[in-house]
């Protein structure tokens, strides 16, 4: 990751007001992000990302494949869902993420059955990708919910 230092230091001082002057240069001079800041990508660069094993007849279908092939709204859900689901001990937050992602699922068979996602249409294997992701957030759904009952019931750690 390359950075303009100065220009670093500054973003870091409005973040940061309390900071010492070496605390500050510290920070600058890692190469990892602090609160506050991020990273700008450019859309060819995660359009470029993407897996195209989908678009070939017969390709075996994995979760990363259909998640290289959805449009980048949906996998951050999904990732964000699924975070929830996997660090959640909490019931409340295991139902919530229950119905986060039954909600997600309904949204994104909806946007395969309809052929167009926005002003985009939407080809035969983003719609394979999209019927598979919402069935994995299905069976992720289930689970969370059974998670819960069995954290209610004292059976879940």
């Amino acid at each position: 990751m390359t950075w303009n230092l100065n220009e670093r230091k500054i973003r870091l001082r409005k973040l940061f007001p309390a900071a010492t002057e070496e605390e500050i240069a510290v920070m600058a001079a890692s190469n990892t992000l602090h609160d506050g800041e991020g990273i700008r990508i450019g859309m060819w660069m995660a359009d470029g990302a993407r897996s195209h094993s989908v678009y070939i007849k017969d390709a075996p279908m994995t979760l990363d494949d259909s998640l290289g092939s959805v449009p980048s709204e949906f996998q951050s859900k999904y990732r964000y869902i699924s975070g929830m689901i996997r660090g959640a001990s909490n019931p409340v937050v295991l139902e919530d993420a229950a119905r986060q992602a039954n909600a997600l699922a309904a949204r994104i068979r909806t946007v395969a059955q309809l052929g167009s996602y926005g002003p985009m249409m939407v080809d035969s294997g983003e719609k394979a990708a999209l019927s598979y992701l919402a069935d994995h957030l299905s069976g992720e759904a289930r689970a969370a919910n059974t998670m819960a009952q069995q954290t209610r019931m004292g059976l879940r750690r």
